[in-house]
Order: C-alpha cells, then structure tokens, then sequence
C-alpha cells in the first residue's frame, strides 16, 4: 500500500499535477513511511532524496532522462527491489536527516504559541 498526500488548493494547480512546494507522503505495505518531504521544482527534492540514499545502496537505479518521477520513484522502493538489494527503505528513511528535521518540525508545531487560548464553546451541542 502507497499513501500519497498533496496539497493542491487552487484548482488550475490541481489541473497541471502537484505544486513544486508540495508534501509526499509515501507508505509501503504495513503503513510504514518510506518518505515524507517536499516535492520540489520538477520532484528534485524528491529525486535528489532517493538518487543520495541509493549511491549508498549498490543496484538502485537512477531515474532515466524523460522518466516519469512518479513511476521511478515507486519502482526504486518496490517491496520486490527491497527483497534483491536486501534493503528496508522505511529503515533508511528512519535513520535520515530528513526524518529528523521532519521530527523537529513536528515537536516545534505542537507547542501552542505564549499568545493562544484554549477554545471555548458556550454550548456543548450545536
């Protein structure tokens, strides 16, 4: 299973794919996350993640010029590809920098700011 999550508020951009600046939630089987992170210009955030972790990992293709980052992305993290290159991409991806700053980020937006206030409601039904 492959859970994909984007952003896309503006109809014209939901016409044209996902914005450059939107996020990717990617999941393998088990709900274990494989990558979460900007897109990027052209995916090249995305490619730039998995083209860096792979140059550690020997039998990992490099995307092809006119490929569809897409297609690459979920053919490289393939259950199958894990099982030959004896790899765990949910493994990487929980010892990367990228997790850690996403964990950071996460920690920092769950502490409410000094100025805010708990929500009141004078009724408890609608």
């Amino acid at each position: 299973m492959r859970g994909f999550v984007s952003d896309n508020s503006h109809s014209n951009q939901r016409r044209h794919g996902l914005r450059y600046e939107s996020p990717l939630l990617l999941m393998k089987r088990g709900g274990k996350v494989t990558y979460t992170g900007p897109l990027g210009y052209h995916s090249h955030l995305l490619l730039d993640y998995f083209e860096f972790t792979s140059q550690s990992i020997q039998g990992v293709n490099k995307i092809k010029d006119g490929q569809n980052p897409a297609t690459w992305m979920l053919d490289v993290t393939s259950s199958t590809v894990e099982a030959q290159l004896g790899v765990d991409f949910a493994e990487i991806y929980a010892n990367s920098d990228l997790y850690k700053r996403n964990q950071q980020l996460i920690t920092e937006l769950s502490k409410p700011s000094l100025s805010s206030q708990d929500l009141y409601f004078p009724t408890k039904y609608v």
